[in-house]
């Protein structure tokens, strides 16, 4: 299922939410698992909290260079997208945060995105009721990349999945109990993206 939506007007803002589940049984990406699974989540926003972590528009330069948090916790390098070699080479400030690996630095000229965005997003493991959570952030706001912008992407939303109520419903074969514990779901809660070009997808 996936549901997009995308803002067309300078210093607008919009959110896109997107649900993939995967599984490896035959008949299992069935309607009756589908209706299941979206009863079993909980998607709550308010994203009205988080709009002084971007800017209002395409920025001509970025001069807050200085205001960007570098810090990492990865063990390796290659656990963080590779940051501006130089402060010259700084267009804004991102934050990513996978488990519990936070990588926090100066966005590369090269980067992919040119337009301040957030993501967050989990992938919720059936085999053993465990979760993966990613959050990523670029702005061009003076020190929006600070840990604390983390806490404010949780505390603004409520993405979770009830187990429980998933596997206590109707299961449409017998065989399904199996079935359901191969699936996987990736689920994107919201990427905003503020800006005056969107990239057509």
């Amino acid at each position: 299922m996936s549901v997009e939506h995308r803002a067309r007007g300078y210093a607008m803002q919009q959110d896109i939410h997107t649900l993939i589940f995967a599984c490896n049984t035959d008949g299992c990406n069935n309607v009756t698992t589908l209706k299941r699974i979206i009863n079993a989540l909980t998607l709550t926003e308010n994203l009205n909290e988080l709009e002084s972590l971007l800017a209002p528009g395409s920025y001509p330069s970025f001069t807050e260079q200085k205001s960007c948090l570098n810090i990492s916790n990865a063990a390796t390098t290659n656990q963080c997208t590779p940051g501006a070699s130089s402060m010259s080479n700084c267009v804004g400030c991102q934050i990513q945060m996978k488990s519990n690996i936070f990588c926090a630095q100066c966005a590369p000229r090269f980067s992919i995105r040119i337009d301040d965005y957030m993501l967050r997003s989990k992938i919720f493991f059936f085999d053993n009721h465990t979760q993966i959570e990613n959050i990523e952030l670029f702005c061009r706001v003076k020190g929006c990349n600070a840990l604390s912008s983390i806490d404010k992407i949780r505390q603004a939303s409520t993405l979770e999945f009830n187990f429980d109520r998933f596997f206590n419903g109707t299961f449409p074969s017998s065989s399904s109990g199996h079935l359901l514990q191969t699936i996987n779901i990736y689920l994107i809660m919201f990427i905003i993206i503020i800006g005056q070009r969107f990239h057509s997808e």
